[in-house]
C-alpha cells in the first residue's frame, strides 16, 4: 500500500479532508439536537437531508481514516526493514566495506616497497648485476658451504682496461656501454648457480661454486676472448680489452675478507 510514494506526505495530504467531513458530520449533528430539543420548527424533509449529509460525511471520513492507516502501516513496515531497503544503504554498506579494507591494501604497498627497496640495496644500478655488497654477503654463504662440505671454489676478478681513457675519449656514455658489454658477456658465461657482480667502478667478480683452480683459470681466458670479441659502435667500432685473475682459497685461510680488501684499494 502507498508503494514508491512518502508516507509522510500521503497521510498529511489526508488531514484536510477528514478535517472537513468532520466539521460535517458534527455541525449536521448540532442541527438535529437542536431540532430535537424544540427550538426551531423544521419540516420532515429537513431530517432527511441531514440524515444524508451524515452518511455522506461518515463515510469520507471512514475512507480518510482508512487511507491514513494505510500510509501509517506503509510507514511502519519501511521503518522495520518489511518494505525494500533504500540504495543509499548498500551504498553505505560497499563505503564502509572500503574503508575496513584499506589499511590492509595500504599495509601490502608498504610490504612490497619495502621489499623492493631491499632488493634496489642489492643491485649495481647501472649493469642490473649484483652490487659489491649482494656479492660479498652471498659469496661468504658460498664459501662457508664449500668448507663444510669440502668442495672447491674459485674466484675470478674481471677488470677493464683503459675504461677512464674510454671515457676521456669518448664520453662517459661510451664507457658506460663498455661496462654494459662487459656484463652482458659475463651473464651469457655463468652457470644458474654462480655468482656475478661488480665489485668496483671497472671491475667484475664471479664466484664459482664447485670450480678448482684450473676450470677457473679456463673460464676466465674465454671471457677475456669474449669481451674482446664484442665491437662497439661507440668506441668507433673498436672492442674492449679486460685483464682476468684467478684465486683459489686455502682450506683455513681469510681469503674472502682479504681479496675484497685488495679489491677495495685498487
Amino acid at each position: 500500500m502507498f508503494m514508491g510514494q512518502n508516507p509522510r506526505k500521503s497521510t498529511r495530504s489526508l488531514i484536510p479532508t477528514l478535517v472537513i467531513s468532520s466539521g460535517i458530520l458534527l455541525f449536521s449533528i448540532l442541527l438535529q439536537m437542536i431540532s430535537l430539543a424544540g427550538r426551531i420548527d423544521e419540516p420532515q424533509s429537513l431530517f432527511t437531508i441531514l440524515g444524508a449529509v451524515q452518511l455522506i460525511a461518515f463515510g469520507v471520513s471512514a475512507i480518510v481514516v482508512l487511507k491514513m492507516v494505510g500510509a501509517i502501516e506503509s510507514a511502519t513496515a519501511e521503518l522495520t526493514g518489511l518494505a525494500e531497503p533504500l540504495p543509499r544503504s548498500t551504498e553505505a554498506r560497499d563505503l564502509v566495506g572500503r574503508l575496513l579494507a584499506t589499511p590492509s591494501r595500504v599495509a601490502n604497498k608498504i610490504d612490497s616497497a619495502a621489499g623492493d627497496l631491499e632488493r634496489l640495496k642489492e643491485i649495481d644500478p647501472l649493469t642490473g648485476l649484483g652490487n659489491r655488497w649482494w656479492l660479498q654477503m652471498r659469496a661468504k654463504q658460498e664459501f662457508d658451504r664449500a668448507q663444510r662440505e669440502a668442495n672447491p671454489i674459485s674466484l675470478i676478478l674481471v677488470k677493464i682496461n683503459g675504461l677512464d681513457d674510454i671515457n676521456a675519449q669518448f664520453g662517459h656514455h661510451a664507457g658506460n656501454t663498455a661496462l654494459l658489454s662487459v656484463a652482458d658477456t659475463l651473464r651469457d658465461f655463468v652457470r644458474p648457480y654462480d655468482l656475478v657482480g661488480r665489485v668496483a667502478a671497472d671491475e667484475f667478480s664471479v664466484v664459482l661454486p664447485g670450480a678448482p683452480l684450473s676450470v677457473a683459470t679456463e673460464i676466465a681466458s674465454r671471457l677475456q676472448s669474449a669481451i674482446s670479441s664484442r665491437r662497439l659502435a661507440l668506441l668507433d667500432n673498436r672492442s674492449v680489452s679486460a685483464s682476468a685473475a684467478v684465486v683459489e682459497p686455502q682450506a683455513k685461510d681469510s681469503w674472502f675478507e682479504q681479496f675484497f680488501e685488495l679489491v677495495a684499494k685498487r
